[in-house]
């Protein structure tokens, strides 16, 4: 939640971001319309449910945004980081 929380208190302060296994409030979510974005879980992460970070997503989407979202199949919360630091 930290990535997603530092760049709706300081939208002006960031290019972009790349939140991995996180979520955000949903009603700032339009304050990320025009930051470039690519988020990343895992579907099998017990810590922070995929839904945290597919909710903020879609949140932005619908306030005109196109941010970027990577699931990873069968990968926990500390596989999704690995994962996403592969690529």
């Amino acid at each position: 939640f930290g990535t997603f929380d530092i760049i709706q208190r300081y939208p002006n302060k960031f290019a972009a971001a790349v939140p991995i296994c996180g979520g955000g409030d949903l009603t700032r979510a339009f304050m990320l319309a025009d930051m470039p974005i690519w988020a990343f879980h895992g579907t099998k992460d017990q810590i922070v449910e995929p839904e945290f970070s597919r909710s903020i997503i879609e949140a932005i989407q619908l306030a005109g945004g196109s941010p970027g979202y990577t699931e990873y199949p069968d990968e926990g919360h500390v596989g999704a980081w690995v994962q996403a630091y592969r690529n």
